[in-house]
């Protein structure tokens, strides 16, 4: 059957699922489009909408079905097609089955039916799954997947509509509870089924060969299919989609490329995107994605005076170090003189020496006294609040300085990082201004986090001990964008970043003071100020801007060469020991499998009991206790004593072995206080470098420690006992 150019005569069912009922703009522009090529259209809602939601789409149309929310695009289909009814639906030419997984149209859609309405099939769709040849989900007959049309837009012409042969279909689908199901028995089961039936079919964004570049092309290749075919639709999916499976067939270049063509070869808004996409995604998925990493050329840049003064752009650098006040010179010294400069101190003295170094910069400098409590943290959510909104553009900087670490050139190192990617020069600082003036969902800059010496766990523990604090401040917060501790967060890691002061409004509203923050000496870990340290993405996202990671021209060099460095030298080590693949997803399962082989055996774990303690200058290899340990085999059982209270230390690190990889169970920490009393600090008010679960401990990574701290309790020494393994028990490993 084929059509009249230009008819009308089409249903449209679209089914539509928000979590939180919200109908964004991408929806409503993508239905007033198809609205011009229908007579009808009829939205199937999986849940409850918004008050907004309803009225949107009542703008649009007459029919808006809510419904529970059960059975997938299927169970939606199903419901409308029999609240529409059969015979209503045999007076149109087509029925249009689409949903919200895509977005567009990028071309009129006329075009399309146009051109379809020329061609002699039964049904037809907007694009092909060119299947694969196994099945993800052990449930396809046969065990691969056929090549199919997929499910998010199919259209039915009336021979096939008013057949009995759909009808029976529609009413004999089985009950649908899982997207895996949803796949197996419609979505690569329709297109077969009719065509068995002879009913003809085609795709319109199709090409002889394609099947042989890419079995998803929509998604995978998504550019060249759009200029080959004029396709007017893209996969939503783009923007979030697992980024494994992006590499697994290229090189990570399918969404930033598609973000690219649509903003500078069509007339799409791409701010219904970022709209959509900031509000329901996580930001780890979105900045893969999307390559959200700029580079800013630290040899040239453009004139920003203009900008600066009339956007308002601030630094705002918090002073500790004395000794180092150069570096807060020279670093100052990169904003262009139309900034305006804050400096905050602890103490009258650094203030009168600060107010004196800086005389001679031509910049309005203002320095601000601010409490000793919540370091650089407070000093900007407190000290710096009335500051914030008179700006558009800020940098917040802090000198930093990692006294307990040797050599101390490890902590100098991550603060070089922090500087040079983030305040260089002047070039840097005007590029950054126009990166934010050139992308105005852009709300956040931060470097990415360490990969050298100790804190090369960092990338891929991003939330340390910190992700229970930080979903307890998104909360209190009331932000409601996704957060997952099998997602990192693109935080501000060294508390060094720009950011765009609308960006970070929610903060600021909140009412800090310094009493919020512990006093010194402050955990290592797991404190109030780590967890903001990582919610500034999240409040940044929130208020619909996205967090990414700058790096100076020389600083992305240092970052590609130590990150290629380290892949090869782990490839290097994996594929000599028989765990090689062609893919990277492939050895990545092969090493899981072999570290869950290892984590299943009962391998004793030898113990060197040390604690570390801190009177108030961090840790060090001069203030330890070693002891022995005096359990038996598999158990640790360490005692420990300083003797008397008076010398007692601010708190403690208590290490038990070099390695990684084990567990601690029934972990009980007793302190012993004078007149032999003696008290339990419970596992969740310590902090440490493993995973807590309850009295157990999983230290994935070596040089495991257990920060304790006591308040204002007076121990004069301490017990540690558990059971230790390098078993992995199966309920945890279940959440590994």
């Amino acid at each position: 059957m084929k059509l009249e150019k230009g008819t009308e005569n089409r249903g449209i069912i679209f089914f539509f699922y928000d979590k939180q009922g919200i109908v964004d703009s991408y929806v409503t522009y993508m239905l007033r489009e198809m609205k011009k090529c229908a007579r009808d259209i009829y939205v199937v809602v999986n849940g409850t909408l918004s008050a907004e939601g309803k009225r949107r789409f009542s703008e649009l149309t007459d029919y808006v079905w809510e419904r529970e929310n059960k059975g997938l695009d299927v169970g939606a289909y199903l419901y409308a097609l029999k609240k529409i009814g059969w015979n209503k639906l045999k007076e149109y030419d087509e029925l249009v089955m689409m949903n919200h997984t895509i977005m567009g149209p990028i071309y009129p859609i006329q075009e399309m039916f146009d051109d379809m309405g020329q061609r002699e099939v039964d049904f037809w769709g907007l694009s092909m799954f060119y299947g694969a040849e196994f099945d993800p989900f052990d449930l396809v007959d046969g065990g691969y997947i056929r090549a199919h049309l997929q499910s998010h837009f199919i259209v039915v012409r009336r021979p096939l509509l008013c057949s009995e042969d759909y009808r029976n279909y529609w009413e004999e689908i089985p009950v649908i509870t899982t997207y895996a199901e949803s796949v197996t028995y419609h979505e690569s089961y329709f297109t077969h089924h009719f065509e068995s039936l002879g009913y003809k079919w085609q795709a319109y964004a199709d090409w002889e060969g394609l099947e042989d570049f890419s079995n998803y092309p929509l998604l995978k290749t998504p550019v060249e299919l759009i200029k080959k075919t004029r396709c007017p639709f893209f996969k939503r999916r783009s923007f979030m989609h697992n980024y494994e499976d992006f590499l697994h067939s290229t090189c990570g270049e399918p969404s930033v490329r598609l973000m690219q063509f649509l903003k500078t070869e069509t007339e799409y808004d791409i701010d219904m995107i970022w709209e959509n996409i900031l509000r329901c995604e996580n930001q780890s998925d979105i900045k893969k994605c999307l390559n959200l990493n700029y580079i800013a050329s630290t040899k040239e840049s453009h004139d920003m005076s203009e900008t600066i003064r009339k956007k308002g752009v601030a630094l705002i650098y918090h002073f500790f170090f004395e000794d180092l006040l150069d570096e807060c010179l020279h670093y100052a010294g990169s904003m262009p003189e139309e900034a305006d400069i804050y400096i905050t101190t602890g103490s009258q003295e650094k203030k009168r020496m600060l107010e004196e170094a800086f005389r001679c910069f031509p910049n309005r400098v203002s320095v601000i006294l601010v409490e000793n409590r919540g370091r650089d943290v407070s000093a900007l959510l407190v000290g710096a609040k009335s500051i914030v909104p008179k700006y558009g553009y800020i940098c917040f900087v802090h000198d930093k300085k990692v006294a307990y670490l040797r050599p101390q050139s490890q902590g100098a190192s991550w603060s070089y990082k922090c500087f040079e990617n983030i305040l260089k020069n002047q070039h840097l600082v005007n590029n950054v201004i126009r990166l934010f003036e050139e992308n105005p969902r852009l709300g956040l800059l931060t470097t990415a986090p360490p990969n050298h010496a100790v804190y090369y766990p960092t990338l891929g523990y991003e939330w340390a001990a910190n992700f229970d604090n930080v979903k307890k401040l998104a909360k209190k917060l009331n932000i409601h964008v996704p957060i997952s501790p099998d997602k990192e967060p693109i935080a501000p890691l060294g508390s060094m970043f720009w950011f765009r002061s609308k960006a970070l409004q929610r903060l600021f509203d909140e009412d800090w003071d310094y009493p919020d923050f512990p006093p010194e000496p402050l955990k290592g870990d797991g404190t109030i100020s780590h967890a903001i340290e990582r919610v500034h993405s999240f409040v940044a996202q929130e208020a619909g801007y996205y967090p990414a990671w700058l790096f100076s021209d020389e600083g992305a060099a240092l970052e590609m060469t130590n990150a290629t460095f380290m892949l090869r030298g782990l490839n290097t080590i994996l594929f000599s020991g028989g765990l090689g693949d062609d893919y990277y997803d492939g050895v990545q399962s092969k090493l899981r499998k072999e570290m869950d082989n290892i984590r299943t055996q009962n391998v004793n774990v030898r113990l060197t009991p040390t604690l570390y303690l801190d009177w108030g200058q961090g840790y060090s290899e001069k203030n330890t206790i070693h002891e022995d340990n005096c359990g038996e085999e598999g158990f640790l059982e360490a005692e420990f004593e300083w003797g008397d209270e008076d010398v007692m230390p601010l708190r403690v690190r208590f290490d038990p072995c070099e390695r990684g990889m084990f567990m601690m169970e029934d972990v009980k920490i007793t302190l012993e206080l004078s007149k032999n009393k003696r008290v339990n600090i419970p596992l969740n008010k310590c902090t440490c470098n493993g995973k807590i679960y309850g009295a157990r401990i999983l230290f994935l990574t070596s040089d495991p420690w257990i920060d304790i701290t006591w308040g204002r309790k007076k121990p004069v020494g301490m017990k540690i006992t558990a059971k230790v393994s390098i078993k992995v028990p199966e309920d945890i490993l279940r959440l590994q």
